[in-house]
């Protein structure tokens, strides 16, 4: 498999290479989103692959000819396919399916640090400066932006489009939301009104994930979707700007007031917390984390810019914990026993603007081997 999803385009091709000649030739003109498992059959005139055409569909077995590039799919149930093994005379293949089971967790208010309250099912999350809590969902078939009540009450589906809609983010004065979306073929950021209406494209060049609302809301900043580095544009829309030639996979966090990123890196062993002054892109201050040998999973700026909250677990517990670095502090506060259930990839952890609430995505996938037959 040939190709990157970063972008959320359908970019990944099959490529055939010669052993003797290193000659590579592309097998089929069919277009991928993602190819996790390849299997040649017995023959060598096909293969079988596991693969899906975009971002929300599930994985499905398809059946490519190493001759003519034709490719078919098997199969069109509800069921995920994400590996396969075949018997010697490709009579039977052995499949393993999965389905993601990850539940939004509200931690304190009412319920108490250590008791949740479940919302939803949801993949990502983020506050209003109401407190209102911002999510994307998959309960429709497709990823949805909807918003929600601490409490649980007042759940509303904002966006209904038959693309992925993630990441959604509230401006501080709570007129508009900004969201990412491949309705256009490839991950760009949208925006809409605070009620769903007006939903309009406003990246067209580099694209990717918002990640805060200047103060003044005059710049949307974002991290772009092919390199992970730090951009702005107008909340108007115009010209997508580099902020920050860096580039981080996973962790990285912008203050609220824009001037500070915050992001891990290890050195001699350790996992340290930087925090850099965009300014001059300086180190002004940084922090060991106290598992030395696991990094931060998700973190987030408290809405003052004073501390940074974030996941990280611990090796001998085997749970995962909520602690709190004050920036006038030497070392961290453990506050929230997460238990062992993991987090959600990306944007699954928030802090509400009082500091009170943390909207925590939790859960796994779900695994199971299922025989197929009949593919003669």
């Amino acid at each position: 498999a040939v190709g990157q999803s970063r972008n959320w385009a359908n970019e990944f091709s099959l490529a055939e290479v010669d052993i003797e000649t290193g000659t590579e030739r592309e097998i089929t003109k069919e277009k991928f989103f993602d190819i996790r498992r390849i299997a040649w059959l017995p023959d060598g005139r096909g293969l079988l692959l596991t693969s899906k055409k975009y971002p929300d569909n599930n994985f499905r077995i398809w059946k490519v000819s190493a001759e003519t590039g034709q490719a078919t799919v098997l199969t069109n149930d509800a069921e995920s396919y994400v590996t396969l093994s075949l018997n010697l005379d490709a009579s039977a293949m052995v499949c393993t399916k999965h389905e993601p089971d990850f539940q939004l967790n509200i931690y304190g208010g009412e319920t108490g640090p250590s008791r949740p309250q479940i919302l939803a099912e949801a993949s990502t999350v983020s506050f209003a400066s109401d407190g209102t809590v911002l999510f994307s969902s998959a309960m429709t078939g497709n990823h949805e932006i909807s918003t929600v009540n601490v409490d649980g009450t007042g759940q509303r589906q904002l966006t209904s489009d038959p693309a992925v809609d993630l990441n959604g983010i509230v401006s501080p004065d709570k007129n508009f939301i900004y969201f990412d979306s491949n309705r256009g073929g490839e991950a760009q950021v949208w925006r809409m009104n605070a009620d769903g209406t007006g939903q309009q494209q406003l990246t067209f060049k580099y694209g990717g994930s918002p990640l805060l609302v200047s103060p003044d809301g005059e710049w949307l900043y974002y991290i772009s979707a092919r390199d992970r580095k730090l951009m702005r544009i107008s909340t108007d829309g115009g010209e997508e700007e580099l902020v920050w030639e860096k580039s981080y996979n996973h962790y990285f966090n912008l203050s609220p007031d824009a001037s500070r990123v915050a992001f891990s890196e290890s050195e001699d062993g350790k996992t340290i917390l930087q925090i850099v002054l965009l300014a001059n892109k300086q180190t002004i201050q940084s922090f060991v984390i106290p598992n030395e040998k696991t990094g931060i999973i998700q973190s987030a700026w408290s809405a003052d810019g004073r501390s940074i909250f974030y996941i990280a677990p611990d090796d001998a517990s085997q749970h995962y914990f909520i602690w709190q670095q004050l920036l006038n502090e030497k070392n961290p506060l453990r506050l929230i026993d997460l238990g062992p259930e993991a987090l959600r990839e990306t944007k699954s952890f928030a802090v509400s603007p009082n500091g009170r609430n943390f909207a925590v995505i939790q859960g796994s996938w779900k695994h199971d081997a299922v025989l197929l037959k009949g593919l003669h």
